[in-house]
């Protein structure tokens, strides 16, 4: 079961790996970074703040990429061929989650790039790159878990736009660092003491809790608890 599983995340991996729509996220995240920090003295608070935003394109391509490979089962004509592999479903879902180191290293490699191409000066904090890198790695399990849950055609689409809606309202409703509202952003938009590191855990936690729903589809006893630990780390790092 571990070969036939580790095969099957391997596949998936290298399909993800291989789309075109995947990389031309990569090539639009890099040119609107460099677009919003181009000029002289970009700081590394400036450059983590349009670095986070960027990476959001890649996390909404995700979202579409990862709710299309996790819907695949359900498409027409599809079920009378799926059902003679000799993977179940839940070995499938499992597999699935490849998407998540696949999307960490495209959000790596979109981060290098704008590194050496802005340059930004003063003192690097390195848990602000962990926040790009965590970016479309939930998107990613955003996708899967809404393709496992709500596999029908428009879901992907109807996923996406909530995610953007949610997102966009969130600032909006802030009006400073300290307000719920910013701390719930995913991405970084004022650093403050000590604050980069437990908006990681926050990051960290939202994906374990992600992970968590997606897999409780087929494995309904261990995985809400994931979910519910997840929810619990997240709720702690962002009071405090």
């Amino acid at each position: 079961m571990t070969i036939a599983t580790t095969t099957l995340a391997s596949t998936e991996g290298r399909l993800l790996a291989r789309m075109s729509a995947l990389w031309a996220g990569f090539v639009l995240a890099v040119a609107l970074c460099t677009v919003w920090g181009v000029g002289a003295g970009l700081r590394w608070g400036e450059f983590g703040a349009d670095s986070g935003r960027a990476a959001l394109v890649p996390a909404g391509v995700l979202i579409l990429l990862g709710h299309l490979a996790a819907s695949r089962d359900d498409r027409s004509g599809a079920a009378e061929f799926t059902g003679t592999l000799p993977a179940p479903p839940r070995r499938r879902a499992l597999a699935l989650l490849a998407f998540i180191p696949v999307a960490g290293a495209a959000g790596a490699l979109i981060e290098g790039v704008e590194l050496a191409v802005l340059r930004p000066s003063g003192r690097p904090d390195l848990w602000l790159l962990a926040v790009p890198v965590l970016i479309p790695m939930i998107g990613a399990v955003l996708g899967i878990a809404a393709g496992l849950w709500w596999p029908a055609t428009p879901a992907g689409p109807l996923t996406l736009f909530a995610a953007a809606a949610l997102l966009a309202t969130l600032p909006v409703l802030g009006s400073n660092p300290d307000g719920l509202a910013w701390r719930l952003f995913p991405v970084v938009l004022e650093t403050t003491p000590g604050g980069t590191g437990r908006h990681v855990v926050y990051l960290v936690a939202v994906l374990a809790a992600l992970v968590g729903a997606a897999l409780a589809r087929h494995w309904r006893r261990w995985a809400p608890v994931v979910v519910v630990v997840g929810i619990i780390t997240a709720v702690v790092a962002v009071r405090r």
